[in-house]
Order: C-alpha cells, then structure tokens, then sequence
C-alpha cells in the first residue's frame, strides 16, 4: 500500500479535475501543493487558507494543512 501525502476532494458538483474545478487538498507533513501531479498542469487560485491539525498515520501523528483551491488550465 502506498502512502501519498496529500487528498484531493472534488466539490460535488465537479466529477473530475476539470476547468473551473474546486478542491480541497490535505497536504501531511511537509508536502505543497506545487508537488502534487494530478496539478501539474493546471493554474491554481487559492479559494481559502483552511487550517491547520494534527492527524494520525500509523501510529504517528502528522501535521495536516488543508487548503480549498480553484483550478483552471494554463
């Protein structure tokens, strides 16, 4: 099993990663957005910060950041 260090969840009106497309990331430890290759091609307008926590993984707790974002093709 393979551990990504982000979530991506789609806004419920959007079935895949399209134009106009909103999102919320979790980023676990230290992992940006710019690193993620689902966005690679995509421009990104910040929506929010979000905020901060801690998670558990395993039997660690990780810091969380989760930022709501808007995508658009470049």
């Amino acid at each position: 099993m393979v551990n990504k260090k982000y979530n991506l969840f789609l806004a419920p009106q959007f079935n895949k990663l399209t134009n106009g497309a909103k999102l919320r990331v979790d980023l676990l430890g230290d992992m940006k957005i710019k690193d993620i290759p689902e966005l690679k091609g995509f421009t990104i307008k910040y929506v929010t910060k979000g905020y901060e926590d801690l998670v558990k993984q395993g039997n660690l707790l990780v810091p969380r950041k989760v930022r709501y974002i808007e995508i658009f093709k470049k």
